[in-house]
């Protein structure tokens, strides 16, 4: 059986996480988890909620009705299984062996990424999921509602290529700023994020510790203007300064590069940074890259199963979501080995064009050359 399922472009999209394929360590920990297990081993566990994420998957009874498919039959091993026996499974894995795994593929994608001359910069931000009180009560978030919350750092290739490369999981009564100093951690690399992240103290601490960011300050902050920079005429920069920031009894910052530019419908923006060898220009289209993230989340919610989640429990939920994400980073490592061009939800549609066709088909069409029927 394996060596026909090897031929299929599932196999392919799932092969790095096959278990054969997993750190030794990781094996080790997860031996222990197919225990007393008939069935439902955590190498076909694996790949059967990987599907029902990355095909959106309603409901366990959906998961257990895809199992008809004598094609997932055959890729997976497995002929039929309860929606039980998938409860169990998903809320009885430990949850920090999924965030393992997600980290060896980030590892993967780091080793291969394209464009590695290329400074490191890293986008920052994160996402809210709302949730039912009554069946979330663990999840903290406001009186009337339960909610989780994603801190996500994406890795920033450039043209478009970004994919998760680190993440945190919270109650969404957890304040952004509070996690940043978690997701940055690399020196001489630069973090964009949003003016949700703004604290005065932590931008000098970045600062003295060999980190650069890239941020947007909100409109009543307090700017005290040092030097002003010469500006191109006839662009969208408006002011180009040297600033601090505070005061009136409050924290004053070191000084730092404050760009006050218009966006696409016109808005003034202000954007500090302690990048002072970059241009204007390129401080502002670094900001821009913001929309990555933003899209990365949008992606996540609708072509992945993180709003419809297939239990109640703390442990099964961050499963899920860890699921997601290395569905998400599956699909970014076919692209740098591809060397494709083309945006990771269009491999996407690909992928499920040809699922159960030889990989060969899936990877030509992928590099852009015409396929044959097969």
């Amino acid at each position: 059986m394996d060596k026909h399922i090897g031929k299929t472009s599932f196999c392919k999209w799932t092969e790095p996480v096959s278990f054969e394929n997993l750190p030794v360590g990781l094996q080790e920990k997860i031996d222990p988890t197919d225990a007393y297990v008939k069935k439902l081993f955590f190498d076909r566990f694996l790949k059967l909620m990987l599907n029902a994420v990355y095909s959106q998957r309603a409901s366990l009874r959906d998961i257990q009705a895809s199992l008809l498919n004598p094609d997932f039959q055959a890729a997976i091993g497995l002929e039929s299984l309860s929606s039980s026996q998938i409860s169990r499974k998903i809320r009885g894995i430990d949850s920090a062996i999924l965030e393992e795994i997600f980290y060896f593929l980030v590892a993967l994608a780091n080793q291969n990424k394209r464009n590695d001359k290329l400074p490191k910069a890293f986008i920052v931000d994160s996402t809210t999921v709302s949730l039912n009180k009554n069946r979330y009560p663990w999840a903290e978030f406001r009186s009337t509602k339960s909610g989780i919350k994603l801190h996500l750092r994406l890795a920033y290739i450039g043209k478009g290529d970004a994919y998760p490369d680190k993440a945190v999981l919270t109650n969404a009564s957890v304040h952004d700023v509070n996690k940043l100093e978690i997701v940055v951690d690399e020196k001489l690399a630069t973090y964009i994020f949003d003016r949700g992240y703004m604290d005065f103290e932590l931008f000098d601490k970045f600062s003295y510790g060999g980190f650069f960011f890239v941020s947007r300050i909100k409109k009543n902050t307090l700017v005290h203007v040092m030097s002003e920079y010469e500006v191109p005429p006839g662009g969208d920069i408006l002011q180009d300064q040297m600033v601090v920031l505070g005061g009136k009894n409050g924290y004053l910052t070191e000084p730092y590069r404050l760009v006050e530019v218009t966006d696409t419908q016109e808005n003034r923006l202000r954007i500090i940074t302690n990048r002072f060898d970059l241009s204007a220009e390129e401080i502002s289209q670094m900001y821009r890259s913001r929309w990555q993230i933003e899209l990365f989340f949008k992606q996540l919610k609708q072509q992945t199963t993180i709003k419809k989640f297939f239990t109640q429990e703390e442990n099964g939920l961050k499963n899920q979501i860890y699921l997601a994400l290395m569905a998400q980073l599956l699909t970014y490592l076919v692209k740098l080995e591809t060397h494709s061009d083309l945006s990771a939800l269009t491999i996407q549609r690909y992928l499920f064009a040809f699922l159960w066709k030889a990989s060969e088909l899936w990877e030509t069409r992928i590099r852009g050359k015409p396929t044959e029927s097969k």
